[in-house]
């Protein structure tokens, strides 16, 4: 399955995010006062809400494989999301090559996302979900096929295409939303945390069929995790995230014998 090598070098300039607090409305009063609550023992506020990101300055060239480590609640998938097009930043830009992204529409961004849950359709086939994004496209039906096809193979589950989500394993379920992410040939894959709902031999095959898969698609891999270790593993780079801001970024050879300094 060939994969275009074009993704363009990104560009974050003081990316900022602030979720503003929760409204207590008329319906639903205790959960709403509990999450405002939950809100204002956050660390860092302001006048309009939680900072979530706080003025994120980052280059990533094209081609990478990132690695974006830090605890839950630091702020790791709100950066995907602002990756994806699918949060907008409350302040600063990012940038696709020489392309301002800011105020696009997520399918201008060109980004898959792969979630911690598979969101498989459970009355769909392993085929008819990997081919869920094409449909829209009037694709060929024997173009479709051969990518879908292509797809599957490359990540070892071309042996499970008529079967549904039910009667696969985790592992299994998690190829199969990969594949459905590999087909729209995005220039940007945004990973958050796939595996952590898997077994650690289960983690392990996974992770290296992800390595593999960078290698032959040549686009650009972010990948959140909590584990340092899978983030060494995996990853070329290693950012690390704490309370919303980006505290370090070292090569991944580096990660352990800096820490020890």
């Amino acid at each position: 399955m060939e994969q275009s090598r074009n993704s363009p070098d990104i560009e974050l300039k003081e990316l900022v995010k602030i979720y503003p607090f929760v409204k207590v409305g008329i319906f639903d009063r205790k959960r709403q006062r509990e999450a405002l609550e939950k809100q204002r023992a956050m660390p860092y506020l302001t006048n309009e809400g939680v900072i979530a990101v706080q003025h994120i300055n980052l280059s990533i060239p094209a081609g990478s494989f990132v690695s974006i480590l830090g605890p839950s609640g630091c702020g790791k998938t709100t950066l995907l999301r602002m990756l994806s097009g699918l949060e907008k930043p409350s302040a600063g830009e990012v940038w696709f090559g020489d392309r301002l992204m800011n105020g696009l529409p997520p399918e201008e961004w060109n980004a898959a996302m792969v979630f911690q849950s598979y969101n498989l359709y459970p009355h769909l086939t392993v085929f008819d979900n990997i081919a869920f994004p094409l449909r829209s496209l009037h694709m060929p039906r024997e173009e479709l096929e051969e990518t879908v096809t292509g797809a599957a193979e490359l990540l070892q589950i071309d042996h499970l295409l008529d079967r549904l989500p039910g009667d696969l394993s985790g592992g299994e379920q998690q190829r199969t939303a990969i594949g459905r992410a590999i087909v729209r040939k995005p220039d940007l894959f945004l990973l958050d945390e796939p595996f952590s709902n898997l077994d650690a031999p289960m983690r392990s095959a996974l992770g290296a069929a992800i390595k593999r898969l960078h290698a032959s698609l040549g686009a650009t891999f972010l990948y959140v995790t909590h584990d340092e270790r899978e983030a060494v593993s995996l990853g070329e780079r290693i950012l690390v995230m704490e309370e919303g801001k980006l505290v370090r970024d070292v090569p991944a050879g580096e990660y352990f014998s800096q820490q020890a300094e």
